[in-house]
């Protein structure tokens, strides 16, 4: 079993030596920046629920970034997206205002996501690669 390590920090040695960080195939099949990233990484290390203001503050990034970043995330189904059940002390527990959402991660989950999604992947490019190949090299 992996030890705790952060995401830019795994990575495996391809057959000529080359690198393959975890974080570039992440990058790569889900079209991941690296704030996107940064802030999975954070999510996946502390569990429980934050609010937009909640990373806001963390990352000191403004709230149009934060929402870009959690709105990718969880439109690829890597972090999950609720909506926050009391907003403050309204008097009589109206909700004033747009919803709020909280994001959090369910790392069961994440990890069959991650498995599943990048074997496809891996497999589309296996298939574009022999297609390539067949075609511009022949089979014997």
């Amino acid at each position: 079993m992996l030890q705790h390590k952060e995401l830019k920090e795994l990575k495996l040695i391809t057959p000529v030596g080359r690198r393959l960080y975890l974080t570039a195939v992440l990058s790569f099949c889900y079209g991941l920046s690296e704030t996107d990233l940064q802030v999975l990484q954070w999510l996946i290390e502390h569990e429980g629920m934050y609010s937009v203001d909640d990373l806001t503050k963390e990352f000191k990034l403004s709230r149009a970034t934060i929402n870009r970043v959690l709105s990718k995330l969880a439109d690829a189904e890597l972090v999950k997206k609720e909506k926050q059940r009391y907003r403050g002390n309204v008097p009589g527990g109206k909700r004033t205002g747009r919803p709020r959402y909280i994001y959090y991660v369910d790392k069961k989950e994440l990890y069959e996501k991650l498995v599943q999604d990048i074997s496809m992947c891996a497999e589309e490019i296996m298939k574009f690669v022999s297609e390539y190949l067949r075609e511009e090299i022949g089979e014997e």
